[in-house]
């Protein structure tokens, strides 16, 4: 059965030129980009059988969305995506917050994630911001645009605010 929506929990990579600002496409790569088994993390393979043991292989483990008409699972409607601004210390312990902009683009097309590659526009309709305040404590604001053809509106605790021009936002 299709869900209707889907929640991503993106890492905050490293720009891809200093002095860049970092974009939404460079995160959401980072997510479904291909992750490598090597080492002391390689996989344990059961069709490897030697007498004694199961060998352990280098592998690769990719995520991809499955979009094929055999799956129960289907595209959702809404994307919900979070952007993980915090760097964590080896111990688990969270360091910092990152407050570096963000390129987002008002249209992503997840169709390069998908296991059947085509065009799958979404449009982004809403930001939810945080501003940082001192003991993990902050505020949530919003910014808002229910058309395409109108302005984006920011909704904090008074009353909303227009603003036309979504470079501001991010």
């Amino acid at each position: 059965r299709a869900d209707p929506t889907t929640f991503l929990s993106l890492p905050f990579v490293q720009p891809s030129r200093k002095g860049k600002c970092v974009s939404l496409d460079e995160c959401i790569k980072s997510y479904f980009s291909p992750e490598h088994l090597r080492a002391k993390n390689q996989y344990e393979c059961s069709s490897c059988l030697s007498r004694t043991a199961r060998k352990m292989q280098d592998a690769s483990k990719q995520l991809f969305l499955d979009n094929t008409e055999l799956s129960d699972f289907a595209l959702p409607n809404v994307f919900f995506v979070s952007l993980n601004r915090y760097e964590t210390s080896l111990d688990g312990s969270i360091n910092r917050r990152i407050n570096r902009k963000i390129d987002v683009p008002l249209e992503y097309d997840f169709g390069q994630h998908c296991v059947i590659q085509g065009t799958q526009l979404f449009r982004l309709y809403a930001v939810v911001c945080h501003s940082a305040g001192f003991g993990g404590s902050g505020h949530y604001y919003a910014y808002c645009q229910p058309k395409s053809d109108m302005q984006w509106t920011n909704l904090d605790d008074q009353q909303p605010i227009t603003n036309s021009d979504f470079s501001d936002i991010c």
